[in-house]
């Protein structure tokens, strides 16, 4: 087994896992460079650590690439503050923001990259994406009268990782900065932990499951894929965004978190609250509340939130279709189907548990015990199944 873990960990894969972690650190330290408030040990250690980064992956023609994308980004994201005022002065419509941010940061970039590397740069890419957008509507919008700098958005782009333009906020205390440190540190662990073996070892068993036959095929497949798809993706999204907070924090800001402890959830609700909450407060933000308002909603009546709900999980398909889109230049479908899927069993979850507990309201003693068991092993059972179909969607 050892052997086995050591064959996985190869060399290519852990030059993408640093790779990936060089292009999430070169920002940080970019601004901590250029801060005037910040000790010259944090500069200096800032530089040194983007260094180790990049000379332990060792320097190739994907981190050439990859250094001329992120500047590119850099200018893209300077060209947010640009598009901000066009769009403010309603020179563009909301589809067309959002047409320009996608193509700015997905499409084009696609364009001179390919293999691991581009796929980082994706990552990163689809997540300005949406910052872009939600700072070109939500920068002036406050009613302060006050326009927002380009310091202001260059920041808000490449150094902070929540996807909803906020006002920052300082938070006090070494004990936060160090319990930013700690975060980061176990941040990048879980990070590197999946790229350079939780992702191989997917990809090496894979093969395996698709060798057997009938239903053990699909039990193998369902059981076992499904339960490592959901770790690797935990591992990969979770550790690249808690680096990225810890340093945040490390800094003296305070940004929430956005993975907190998904396993844990209760309901399918509430494992959507936990699991990735930055892009649930985009999607709340920019499709969920204008759909609730909408008139032809509104008309719906009592299906008007399963109706906006679902057109929501819907959009979040379409959205992470983007980078597949970018890269393959065609229409891929996977993130849409899974999407679809959890739309269909997260309105199911809603009417259900909305009966169960007009039951439990009725009920009284044991069978309120009873109804409560019920909606519980239910709520777990659309939790579970979300997460161990997705090699039945993805192929």
């Amino acid at each position: 087994m050892a052997e086995l873990l050591l064959e996985l960990m190869n060399e290519r894969a852990l030059r993408i896992g640093l790779l990936g972690l060089f292009m999430r650190s070169l920002p940080f330290a970019v601004y901590v460079c250029q801060s005037t408030t910040r000790h010259w040990l944090v500069k200096v250690g800032a530089v040194l650590t983007c260094t180790l980064l990049a000379f332990v992956s060792e320097w190739s023609a994907a981190h050439l690439w990859v250094m001329g994308t992120l500047l590119y980004f850099a200018v893209a994201s300077a060209g947010t503050w640009w598009l901000e005022a066009k769009y403010r002065e309603g020179n563009i419509t909301g589809g067309a923001l959002f047409v320009i941010c996608a193509a700015a940061f997905l499409l084009v970039p696609s364009l001179w990259l390919a293999g691991a590397a581009e796929l980082m740069v994706l990552s990163v890419g689809w997540e300005l994406c949406f910052a872009s957008y939600s700072y070109c509507r939500d920068a002036n919008a406050r009613g302060t009268g006050k326009l927002a700098s380009l310091k202001d958005c260059l920041f808000f782009m490449m150094v902070n990782p929540v996807l909803v333009y906020p006002e920052r906020c300082a938070s006090g205390g070494d004990a936060t900065r160090l319990q930013g440190l700690v975060l980061a540190a176990v941040g990048a662990a879980g990070f590197l932990m999946g790229t350079t073996l939780l992702v191989p070892l997917l990809g090496a068993v894979t093969p395996l499951t698709e060798q057997l036959g009938g239903l053990r095929h699909l039990l193998y497949s369902v059981l076992g894929l499904g339960i490592m798809r959901f770790v690797c993706a935990y591992f990969v999204q979770a550790g690249g965004v808690n680096y990225r907070i810890g340093i945040m924090r490390s800094l003296g800001y305070a940004v929430p978190d956005s993975f907190n402890y998904p396993f844990l959830s209760t309901s399918p609700t509430d494992f959507w609250r936990r699991w990735n909450a930055y892009v649930l407060n985009w999607l709340k933000r920019y499709v969920y509340r204008p759909l609730t308002r909408a008139s032809a909603f509104r008309r719906l009546g009592a299906l008007s939130l399963a109706a906006a709900v679902l057109v929501t999980f819907v959009a979040s398909g379409f959205l992470h279709e983007l980078p597949a889109y970018a890269r393959h230049a065609r229409w891929v479908g996977h993130f849409a189907a899974q999407f679809t899927l959890v739309a269909v069993g997260t309105v199911l979850w809603l009417g259900v548990d909305r009966w169960l507990k007009s039951q439990g309201r009725r009920a009284k003693g044991v069978r309120q015990a009873h109804v409560r068991t019920v909606r519980d092993w239910f709520a777990r059972a659309v939790i579970v199944g979300g997460m161990l179909t997705m090699p039945l969607v993805w192929g």
